[in-house]
């Protein structure tokens, strides 16, 4: 039977009622104590900065109206690891007492032992804006390999994390335009990276099924992450991730090189000037996905 923990949760301070703001469906929360710190739920400081640029949760309230609840976290390990898979955060009322569920999340890395011990980070200031990019393409492969020898031109290192089929193992390493050409977009995620990287650093597992990258390497690194999810009807929507700022544990905002945010210029250039960005900002779509797009569109109009 796989173990389970409960933690009331209590600051250094000793207090124990808060406030709190929460974007459920990133899960991720902050908690504001009874004499103005500001805690962030779990180890979620990158995740909170990303979901904050554009708004700024409300606080929860309970239907007495009362903004003010105790915390208990909710621990689930999985079957055979003593590595966390699951947390609830369950809030009570201050005034009336009723209980909920405040958040659900899944935890999906390795290891998970300051959860428990460290359940809430100190966040002096939680409202910091920094600047990252978040672009989308609907591109066909050539399209796509046209934008990564883009970036080699410019400098940039190609690296490929993919499941290798021949012995079953997911993989990460340095590849030649020339190779990802053959392959096409056989792969899980893409690295454009302003350096050659040390793979080690990277990783968070390496086991029988091959190699687990960290996530969201792009925050700290001096790289573009492309990944892609398949929109059906319309087909697969690249995606491409990167900042040109950071946000180290005190909570300032530093930039990083000169020479990566100019990198990162010409490739919004060489988009903006080759691709349609009709469908809004941040988006450059190949002429077929465009097209294959307002199709998709027209379909929806027509159903409604």
């Amino acid at each position: 039977m796989a173990k389970e923990i409960s933690k009331q949760i209590i600051t250094d301070e000793g207090e124990a009622e808060f406030q709190l703001r929460l974007i459920k469906d990133e899960g991720i929360g902050l908690a504001t104590s009874r004499t103005g710190k500001n805690y962030l739920l779990l180890d979620s400081a990158d995740y909170w900065y990303d979901t904050i640029q554009d708004s700024y949760p409300r606080t929860k309230k309970c239907s007495c109206k009362n903004e003010w609840f105790t915390l208990r976290f909710n621990y689930y390990y999985r079957e055979q690891y003593d590595d966390i898979k699951h947390v609830e955060v369950q809030s009570a009322c201050s005034t009336c007492g009723k209980t909920s569920i405040a958040l659900s999340v899944d935890i999906n890395y390795s290891p998970t032992n300051s959860l428990v011990a460290n359940p809430l980070t100190l966040c002096k200031t939680p409202k910091i804006k920094y600047q990252y990019k978040n672009l989308s393409g609907y591109w066909t492969k050539d399209e796509l390999l046209h934008i990564v020898r883009h970036c080699h031109d410019a400098g940039l290192v190609v690296y490929r994390w993919y499941w290798d089929k021949a012995v079953e193992k997911r993989k990460f390493d340095r590849i030649p335009v020339e190779e990802l050409a053959k392959t096409g977009d056989d792969f899980l995620r893409l690295y454009l990276a302003n350096h050659v990287l040390n793979i080690a650093d990277l990783t968070w597992a390496d086991d029988e099924k091959g190699i687990y990258l960290e996530n969201d390497l792009w925050r700290r690194n001096e790289l573009m992450e492309v990944s892609r999810c398949d929109m059906f009807a319309v087909g697969l929507l690249y995606l491409v991730q990167y900042a040109t700022q950071f946000i180290d544990p005190e909570g300032t905002t530093q930039n990083k090189s000169e020479q990566f945010c100019q990198k990162t210029k010409q490739l919004e250039r060489y988009l903006s000037e080759n691709f349609i960005s009709k469908r809004g900002k941040n988006c450059f779509d190949g002429t077929s996905g465009y097209e294959k797009y307002l199709a998709s569109r027209a379909r929806e109009r027509q159903s409604t």
